[in-house]
């Protein structure tokens, strides 16, 4: 039987010199605008980056770059409407699916499913419509929908085990006095 194993790297830490100019243990952290690219489109991004305090060489650690990722992620969604992480989140949170339920419903990778709950990812458009559909957001006045706690709020409809992918819509007219007055479902 073949095993794999991982290289574990260690704890990441600042050099000890400046790599430009070697200036010791001059390293401040701070925050930074720099543009990054995400799919072919640059944004200008803001960010926390290491700075040598002689010099002025920036470099970025895991966790900087980490932050570089997600910011740049974020912006490129904001620009194009795409779902964020928080939406993905609480529209699961909602349907009280698990992140492999997700996964399974959407047929997207469970690790795809993560990347982009972390906001380390972006998902192309057809997948955030595929997302949209399956957790029940709507960007239209089509609604899928339950009500619960007496609070209306957007969900998928409940698990239909025979066919998972199925959406059934409701037209819902929204008007000043419309309320939800106790706990309904939509049957499969």
């Amino acid at each position: 039987m073949k095993t794999t194993q991982v290289k574990k790297i260690g704890d990441w830490r600042l050099p000890p010199k400046c790599i430009a100019c070697g200036a010791a243990g001059s390293y401040v952290r701070g925050r930074t605008r720099t543009e990054k690219v995400c799919h072919g489109e640059t944004f200008r991004v803001e960010h926390a980056h290491w700075k040598c305090g002689q010099c002025g060489m920036g470099i970025l650690g895991p966790e900087e770059a980490d932050e570089a990722v997600r910011a740049t992620v974020s912006a490129f969604r904001s620009k194009h409407g795409l779902l964020t992480p928080e939406d993905l989140k609480n529209a699961r949170h909602v349907a009280g699916w698990s992140q492999s339920d997700l996964a399974e419903r959407t047929s997207l990778g469970i690790a795809t499913i993560k990347r982009l709950e972390a906001g380390m990812t972006v998902q192309t458009e057809a997948n955030d419509q595929l997302l949209r559909r399956v957790l029940g957001i709507a960007n239209s006045p089509e609604l899928e929908f339950v009500v619960r706690n007496r609070e209306c709020v957007q969900s998928p409809l409940p698990d239909c085990r025979a066919e998972p992918h199925t959406v059934f819509h409701l037209t819902v007219e929204r008007t000043p006095d419309w309320t939800c007055l106790e706990e309904e479902t939509l049957a499969c």
